[in-house]
C-alpha cells in the first residue's frame, strides 16, 4: 500500500465510524413520560374516570398501581396527590402515594405520610396485614434515611444495609 492507501482506508473508517456513532445516538428516542414510548390504554380511561369523579378510591388504586408497575413513580405520585383530598388519607391510596415517593428518593415526605397512615390506622382500625406493611415500610424509610441512601438504584450497598437493618429481629425501640 503506498501512503495515499493508507489514509484512504483511515479515513473511509473514520466516515464509517462517525456514521454509526451518529446513526445510533439520533436514532434512539427516549420518552421521558414512558419508556416504552407508548401509553397504556387503561391509563388514560382511569384518568378519564378521575377526572370525572376525584373521589373514585378504585380508580385511584387502579391508575396509581398501573403507573408504578410501568416505572412511572413520579407520575403515579401526581396522579394520586390530585384525588380528592378525603380519598388522600385512606390507608391504601397513602400507602400507593408513599410507595411512589419511596422510589423517587423522596424520604422524607414517604415517612411523614406513612406515619400518617399508621396513626389513621390506629384511629380508625386498619386490617393487621396493612398495619404490618405500614410498619415495615416505616422502618425501611426510617434505615434508610440513616444509612444514607439517597438513591436506592445507585446505591445498592445502603440499600442492603437498610434493608438488613429494618428487617432484624429482636428490635429495643418496638
Amino acid at each position: 500500500m503506498t501512503g495515499s492507501d493508507n489514509s484512504s482506508v483511515w479515513l473511509v473508517g473514520l466516515l464509517t465510524v462517525a456514521v454509526l456513532w451518529a446513526g445510533s445516538t439520533s436514532s434512539r428516542q427516549v420518552s421521558l413520560i414512558w419508556p416504552s414510548g407508548s401509553l397504556p390504554a387503561e391509563v388514560s380511561d382511569l384518568e378519564a374516570r378521575l377526572g370525572k369523579n376525584r373521589e373514585d378510591t378504585a380508580a385511584a388504586l387502579e391508575l396509581g398501581n398501573t403507573l408504578l408497575s410501568h416505572g412511572q413513580p413520579g407520575q403515579a405520585e401526581a396522579s394520586l396527590a390530585w384525588v380528592a383530598p378525603q380519598l388522600q388519607s385512606e390507608p391504601p391510596v397513602a400507602s400507593l402515594r408513599v410507595r411512589a415517593l419511596t422510589e423517587l428518593g423522596e424520604f422524607e415526605q414517604a415517612l411523614s405520610l406513612q406515619r400518617s397512615v399508621l396513626a389513621t390506622c390506629a384511629e380508625a382500625g386498619c386490617t393487621p396485614t396493612v398495619f404490618a406493611r405500614g410498619k415495615a415500610q416505616e422502618r425501611l424509610l426510617v434505615e434508610f434515611m440513616r444509612v444514607g441512601v439517597t438513591d436506592p438504584e445507585a446505591q445498592p450497598t445502603r440499600v442492603a444495609l437498610a434493608q438488613y437493618r429494618a428487617t432484624r429481629t429482636g428490635r429495643l425501640e418496638d
